[in-house]
């Protein structure tokens, strides 16, 4: 099975990046999976027979995959029914905004603000 992965498709500054498939299960034969981007080895997992409800990850780097290319998933086992797959696809993290420093100064006023308000409150 293949599929046309386009350039640039996460962010250049993405972390953690990772492709992940999910293997519902599979029946008792052993099998292998292994996941190809242009004909460079990504990953390549051993599902046991019996396997229900596990996931394969493998990480890749943002530039590896913003190439973009061919992504191939080759199965090898027996002949017949030997895994149901679901969930495909890639996921990362990007960094966060750290808040500018004049809007931590405003929430630090704020809450000195209202500790001297708390001070001068007149008791029941």
């Amino acid at each position: 099975m293949s599929w046309v992965i386009p350039a640039s498709l996460i962010p250049n500054n993405a972390f953690n990046t990772f492709f992940r498939i999910a293997v519902l299960q599979s029946d008792g034969n052993d099998l292998s999976v292994e996941f190809l981007l242009n004909g460079t080895a990504l990953g390549n997992f051993a599902v046991p027979g019996n396997t229900f409800n596990q996931d394969l990850l493998f990480t890749a780097s943002a530039a590896q995959i913003n190439a973009g290319g061919t992504l191939e998933m080759i199965i090898n086992g027996q002949a017949g029914w030997d895994a149901d797959f679901d969930d495909i696809g890639f996921a990362y993290e990007t960094p966060t905004a750290a808040p500018e420093p004049v809007s931590l100064a405003l929430f630090g006023a704020g809450l000195i603000g209202m500790r001297r308000l708390r001070r001068r409150a007149i008791p029941a």
